[in-house]
Formats: C-alpha cells, structure tokens, sequence
C-alpha cells in the first residue's frame, strides 16, 4: 500500500502544482512529516528536489494526469462520460 501511495505522490509531485503538504495528503499520508520520511528513504531525495528536477505543470493549469492504456479500450466513449459530468 505504501509504495501505491509513493507512485501517486510522486506523479503528482511531477504533473501538477500542487504544494507537497496537498501531495502528501491526496496520496493517503496522515503526515507530512511521515511523508517526507518515506519519500527521502524510498527515492533518495526529499518531494521538493524531484519537483525541482523535472519542473511542473502551472496551478492555473489545474490536474492533469497521464493514463496508460491499451486497446481495445474506448476512449471516445470514456471523454464523452467524463464531459458529460464536467464541472465549469
């Protein structure tokens, strides 16, 4: 479970702009401090240095994730469900 919630933690560290402290959280950490902890001992380096290494999406950009997928999946038919419970 711990490592599922390094993975997110670190694709959002990576894709958005989120502060670390709303990382830590939307990742499942209780604690920033417990988050900071396994991230250095997991990674090598605190969220701050990978986030600085790679760079970052804008907040006015909002959440952008990437999903992996293969065929026969249907996209169209997922984007219009999405579309359709949009929030503007």
């Amino acid at each position: 479970m711990q490592t599922r919630r390094l993975l997110m933690a670190k694709q959002l560290l990576v894709d958005t702009g989120l502060p670390v402290t709303q990382v830590a959280m939307a990742s499942g950490f209780a604690s920033v401090r417990r988050f900071n902890a396994v991230f250095l001992a997991a990674y090598g380096m605190n969220p701050r240095a990978l986030r600085g290494r790679r760079g970052h999406a804008s907040p006015d950009e909002g959440i952008v994730l990437r999903l992996g997928w293969r065929p026969p999946f249907d996209v169209p038919a997922l984007l219009a469900f999405f579309a359709a419970r949009a929030l503007v």
